[in-house]
């Protein structure tokens, strides 16, 4: 049953925000801003430069070293306020959600 509840965890489509696994294309597409294939592939490069330069060597360094030094230096290099915003608000969501499938269930106080 746990492996089933992380396999759930793990998939892209996991509810953890608007638009969060989509990176976007949803509402470019919803604009009229990606009409065609070109329009697609010019995203895409950007998408795959963006992680390079901007995802993976955070997470590089949370696997290599301290996951909050990481975090710390996630937060400083995410200065748009509403990208950091949005970024806190999709990991606290993620983070519940874990906790939720990891914690064994709280037995309830008794009502007064």
């Amino acid at each position: 049953m746990r492996d089933r509840l992380l396999w759930q965890l793990a998939d892209s489509a996991f509810p953890s925000g608007g638009f969060a696994h989509s990176f976007g294309f949803e509402a470019l597409r919803a604009l009229g801003m990606l009409r065609d294939e070109a329009e697609l592939a010019v995203r895409l490069e950007e998408l795959a430069w963006h992680t390079a330069h901007a995802v993976l060597p955070f997470l590089g360094a949370a696997y290599a070293g301290d996951p909050a030094d990481a975090d710390r230096a996630c937060d400083r290099f995410t200065a748009n306020h509403v990208a950091n915003r949005a970024s806190r608000a999709q990991g606290r969501a993620f983070l519940l959600a874990i906790a939720a499938v990891l914690e064994p269930p709280r037995a309830l106080p008794p009502s007064a």
